[in-house]
């Protein structure tokens, strides 16, 4: 059991030296986001049952600088039967790609970033802070990956309560999306809409990792 312990605060020690660290993330959606009447019925049945396999997500940490991105999903497709029009045959045939999500934190100008892509216009989108009316530190647990988390009960501006389970064995302040702001990297995140969590943590990540953002495109404040 010693033995065990020691080796445990080492790991954690490694990572907290090499200032690195690399965390994979599955998000599993409780409610569609598909709400586009334009498509079919057999379209939309098609996204919704994509939607329910889980969306892989990766965090990337060097140096105070973080990099967080969505892993690239396969196109979605559905080929309508054909129609006359006009005496022609028609086929009309679906496609939805999802947007990426990239997301940039620079402590050389301590902002966060993120990549936007509104009607095929291209840039970058500053993020603001997450404001919450309430954070409630709680007294539970939960261990993910052998790290030790802690709960914290944040609610939103809608008025809707997420938690945020973080860890202290690792007290960097950094985690998916916005949530970025706990003393410890934030490993599982609980909304009305989705659980995200992770699902493999190590730091096997260079400052290659980390995109660099494109100069060609603009920035938004």
């Amino acid at each position: 059991m010693k033995a065990f312990y020691l080796v445990c605060v080492l790991f954690c020690n490694i990572f907290v030296k090499t200032q690195s660290l690399k965390v994979d993330y599955d998000l599993i959606r409780k409610t569609t986001i598909s709400s586009d009447k334009q498509f079919t019925k057999e379209f939309s049945a098609k996204i919704i049952e994509s939607e329910k396999k889980p969306e892989k997500y990766v965090l990337y940490f060097v140096n105070d600088d973080s990099f967080f991105k969505s892993i690239p999903t396969e196109k979605i497709e559905y080929e309508n039967a054909p129609e006359i029009v006009g005496g022609y045959k028609k086929t009309v045939v679906e496609v939805a790609v999802k947007i990426p999500v990239k997301i940039y934190k620079l402590k050389s100008e301590n902002k966060t970033y993120a990549y936007t892509n509104k009607e095929g216009e291209e840039f970058y989108k500053l993020v603001p802070k997450l404001n919450f009316s309430s954070v409630q530190y709680k007294d539970d647990t939960l261990k993910i990956d052998n790290f030790t988390c802690k709960l914290v009960e944040v609610t939103n501006t809608t008025g809707s309560i997420v938690k945020v389970w973080y860890t202290e064995d690792l007290p960097i302040s950094t985690g998916p999306f916005g949530y970025t702001d706990f003393p410890g990297v934030v490993l599982k995140v609980e909304t009305p809409t989705f659980v995200m969590y992770a699902t493999k943590i190590n730091n096997d990540v260079t400052t290659k990792d980390i995109e660099k953002m494109d100069n060609k495109l603009k920035k938004i404040d």
